[in-house]
């Protein structure tokens, strides 16, 4: 390892080489597959997040109140992503829930009884934007930007 510029270049770079005895072996082929693969899965579920948000087919449509287990006294609001798990291997009865977190773009999935959901009679979007806002923004408050 250097510590040396390439006078060609405005500033330091970083790379990879093989050695002779290295070259002509796939490695460089098989380490770009992997990537490739990688980014493909990250495309793959950023694409099916969003559309679950806005598209045409939205999956966080049904929000729910989750108690996270039997005698919980904390409950969480968020969204059954799916009641049937089946596909998985998992036992019926079981229901997907897809919790957001607050000021974030983020959040968890967890598998939890179905009898642990209540279903909230509200709009998804005024839920999601509750939730994102950390319980700021009323529900139902479709004000303009001001």
């Amino acid at each position: 390892m250097s510590n040396d510029k390439r006078d060609s270049f405005e500033f330091y770079d970083v790379g990879y080489g093989f050695l002779p005895t290295g070259r002509g072996k796939g490695y460089a082929t098989e380490a770009t597959k992997l990537i490739l693969d990688f980014i493909k899965t990250i495309y793959s579920s950023i694409k099916d997040l969003i559309i679950a948000f806005v598209g045409n087919q939205k999956r966080f449509d049904q929000p729910v109140l989750v108690k996270m287990y039997e005698n919980a006294t904390v409950q969480k609001l968020g969204f059954m992503t799916s009641d049937d798990l089946s596909d998985l291997g998992i036992m019926k009865g079981q229901v997907a829930v897809y919790l957001p977190h607050s000021y974030a773009f983020s959040g968890n999935l967890f598998i939890v009884p179905a009898e642990n959901i209540t279903l909230i009679d509200a709009s998804a979007s005024d839920i999601m934007k509750f939730i994102v806002s950390g319980g700021v923004s009323k529900i139902g408050d479709n004000r303009e930007w001001q």
